[in-house]
């Protein structure tokens, strides 16, 4: 049955006492443990190597271990310059940004000016959408949870615009879209959807969503380096990259002021390490019990993979409890993620679009973790490596093709070919040969659209330039092909034999 020895309160006191101390003293060298000099430099050894597998020029990373935080900084925040990213340096953060357009919604909420349940029409009287034909209602709850039923390619309808109508303006885009799915049936993730919540801030705040934002969440949570839409301070703002023929190229990307709520928020690992902490609960505020609500996921639709959306946030179900999310911009990408539970997160920001900046993200948070690590699959350079290559043989083909033309032309000059007039079986050639090109011509004109929904100008933006490169080398390859074919057809080679060959 046991020892039923009974301890005076005393003694028990200061047996508690004595556990405690030994809790705290255990979880602090828990923790110093996960973050020591020795796993520092293993991370650091990391970060470097995935970087430069990834074409990422510089990049900070934040780890939070409870109540402690580290920054560590790698790489260039300009190449050109060779200027070196510092914890003060500042990043694009692309769709980490959601997180904070949330929290703005949730306290409108809580103040009673916007109603989850309610339409967006009862905010925004003239937007519309409409599911197979019929006009169908959005609420704002679903264009939280991506459950809105908009398609994810509405993010070429935004227009670049830096003017003070901007948002309205990309709404009034996507207003009478013709929704993918009947709203709230579907997980489908659609950037626009949180500008769309920015105008609904908008409504009922009654001031510019920028201006909210900056005042009743940045100001009071004390980020001081942090905006949105323009930097604090431009000459700290990192220089963008975007990867294109083999190699991070400086891109200055277009301004559009209408996807700020859901791509444009600027940050600094400083100020993301204290946005890390107050998600975990370590800074608390007024504020925090909203931030609870965004991390509760939408149970009302089946999972993407192992992950939920919560408000801003994805929610894994792979038992790890991590909460997370990815941003990815032209010219800049971010990975942000947390275990409360663990009392862990990490936070990646850097300067070039790269696919490798959340498998940076997910290494080290396994790393901090203690978790055995996997080699992870490749994520690829978004087909930079493939166009890039297709270029370089379009270029090869294309001037093949022109020293061919200009063989012919150099020919005729010396009359060793001669001008033969058209007659009908050239003009049949010549017909047959444009019946097939057109087709062609047209099949890369709409090509992006008919791959990905998108528009020439999106694709300009969104694609490596070694895509567009590549498509107008093939098209160009086809315009001096037919050039060729024309000066053959009306200065045929004279020799039967070389007349195989053209």
């Amino acid at each position: 049955m046991g020892n039923n020895t009974v301890l005076t309160p005393m003694q028990y006191a200061k047996a508690l006492m004595v556990t405690i101390i030994a809790c705290f003293a255990s979880c602090f060298c828990f923790s110093q443990a996960r973050t020591n000099e020795a796993a520092l430099k293993r991370i650091d050894a990391e970060v470097r190597s995935l970087m430069q597998e990834g074409k990422i020029p510089g990049l900070s990373l934040v780890i939070v271990d409870g109540t402690q935080q580290t920054i560590r900084t790698y790489g260039y925040a300009d190449v050109a310059t060779k200027e070196k990213v510092t914890p003060a340096t500042l990043f694009q953060l692309g769709s980490c940004t959601k997180a904070f357009t949330a929290l703005a919604v949730m306290q409108l909420v809580q103040a009673g000016s916007i109603d989850l349940n309610a339409n967006v029409s009862d905010y925004i009287p003239w937007f519309g959408a409409k599911y197979k034909g019929s006009a169908v209602n959005i609420s704002v709850l679903q264009l939280l949870h991506h459950t809105s039923g908009i398609p994810w390619q509405t993010i070429s309808y935004i227009p670049e615009s830096n003017e003070k109508d901007a948002l309205e303006k990309t709404i009034q885009k996507v207003s009478g879209v013709q929704l993918r799915n009947l709203p709230g049936k579907k997980y489908e993730y659609a950037t626009i959807n949180y500008d769309i919540l920015a105008l609904i801030v908008e409504k009922a705040s009654h001031q510019p969503f920028e201006n909210y934002v900056q005042q009743n969440l940045l100001n009071k949570l004390q980020l001081d380096h942090t905006t949105i839409g323009q930097p604090a301070d431009s000459s700290l703002l990192a220089t963008g990259y975007r990867i294109s023929f083999f190699k991070a190229r400086a891109y200055n990307a277009p301004v559009y002021k209408g996807n700020n709520a859901a791509g444009y928020v600027i940050s600094n690992a400083s100020d993301i390490a204290r946005w890390l902490q107050f998600q975990m609960g370590y800074n608390k505020s007024a504020i925090y019990p909203l931030v609870e609500t965004t991390h509760q996921r939408d149970e009302t639709v089946a999972l993407h993979g192992m992950d939920s959306y919560a408000m801003g946030w994805e929610v894994s179900l792979s038992g790890n409890g991590e909460i997370f999310h990815g941003g990815l911009n032209p010219n800049y990408t971010s990975y942000i993620a947390f275990r409360p539970k663990q009392q862990l997160g990490v936070a990646v920001l850097a300067n070039a679009n790269s696919n490798f900046t959340p498998v940076i993200g997910n290494k080290i948070m396994k790393m901090v973790a203690g978790e055995k690590l996997v080699r992870e699959q490749d994520p690829g350079d978004g087909g930079d490596r493939v166009f890039s290559i297709l270029s370089f043989m379009m270029i090869g083909y294309v001037l093949l093709i022109l020293a061919f033309l200009g063989m012919i032309i150099s020919q005729a000059v010396k009359k060793k070919r001669t001008y033969e007039s058209l007659n009908a079986s050239k003009v049949k050639s010549f017909l047959s040969t444009l019946i097939v090109l057109v087709p062609f011509a047209y099949g890369l004109y709409i090509l992006p659209k008919a791959l990905a929904g998108f528009t020439w100008e999106s694709i300009r933006v969104w694609m490596p330039v070694s895509f567009v490169t590549a498509i107008l080398l093939i098209a160009a390859a086809v315009a001096v092909s037919y050039l060729a074919f024309l000066a053959s057809l009306f200065f045929p080679e004279k020799n039967k034999f070389k007349k195989i060959a053209p």
